[in-house]
């Protein structure tokens, strides 16, 4: 067993990098339907309007 862990750790681990890019949005109380996806840095304009 510790062989294999020795053997997984030495020779068969590998390393990636792993970057997620973030956005902060500030928005005064006038703008409304400016969305985010939940999965990444897209924003949605299309519903955007201004009070």
């Amino acid at each position: 067993m510790i062989a294999a862990e020795k053997q997984l750790i030495q020779k068969d681990a590998f390393a990636a990098p792993l970057y997620q890019a973030g956005f902060s949005y500030l928005l005064k109380s006038k703008v409304t339907g400016f969305r985010l996806s939940p999965y990444g840095t897209v924003a949605y304009y299309w519903d955007v309007k201004i009070k």
